[in-house]
C-alpha cells in the first residue's frame, strides 16, 4: 500500500492554499473592532499565532500576567510557553476583558454553561468581524491570521526556527 500511496503526486492548483490577511486588513478590523472581547481575539490570533482550536480552549489561568507569558496546550496536547513579541497588544485587551466583559468563567471565552465557546462558534464570531470591517474575502480564515503572523516574525527576524518554535511547529 505504501509505493501506491507515495506514487500520487498532487499538482499545486489542486491544493487550496490559505489566504495571509494582510497587514492593512488588519488595521481596518482594528478599527472597526472597538470591543474588549474583539479586540482580545484578534490580538491572539494576529500576535499570538494561536490555532483556532488553542483560542477556545485559553483559560484565564494560562496567561501570566507579571513575567508576560501565556502557558497553555498546543495541538498534541504539549504545554507551550508563548513569550509574545508584542505584549501590550495581547495584555492590556486581556485586561480591558477581564475587567469590562468577562463574565467570571474558567475559561476565557465562555459558551453556554462552564464549557468553552466551541471553534465553530468562535470561526462564525471572527467572519462576522471581518463582514463588519468590509473584508469580503472568503478565503481569509482564523488560519489566515497565523500566517499573517508567521510572515510578520520572519520579516522582522529573518530566524525561520525562531518563527517554528513561536508557532510550535
Amino acid at each position: 500500500v505504501r509505493p501506491k500511496i507515495h506514487a500520487i503526486r498532487l499538482k499545486d492548483t489542486d491544493v487550496l492554499h490559505t489566504k495571509i490577511l494582510d497587514h492593512s486588513d488588519f488595521l481596518k478590523l482594528k478599527e472597526i473592532c472597538f470591543r474588549p472581547k474583539e479586540q482580545l481575539v484578534l490580538s491572539l490570533l494576529y500576535f499570538g499565532g494561536l490555532r483556532l482550536s488553542e483560542l477556545v480552549n485559553l483559560k484565564i489561568e494560562h496567561f501570566d500576567l507579571t513575567r508576560g507569558v501565556i502557558q497553555f496546550p498546543r495541538k498534541g496536547g504539549s504545554i507551550h510557553n508563548l513569550s509574545p513579541y508584542n505584549k501590550d497588544a495581547i495584555f492590556r485587551p486581556f485586561d480591558l476583558y477581564l475587567n469590562k466583559q468577562h463574565n467570571g468563567s474558567v475559561f476565557l471565552f465562555p459558551g453556554r454553561s462552564e464549557k468553552s465557546l466551541t471553534p465553530r462558534a468562535m470561526y462564525n464570531y471572527i467572519q462576522k468581524m471581518l463582514r463588519r470591517a468590509e473584508i469580503t474575502d472568503k478565503a481569509i480564515t482564523p488560519h489566515s491570521f497565523r500566517k499573517a503572523c508567521a510572515t510578520m516574525l520572519y520579516a522582522q527576524s529573518k530566524d525561520l526556527l525562531f518563527v517554528r518554535d513561536y508557532l510550535n511547529h
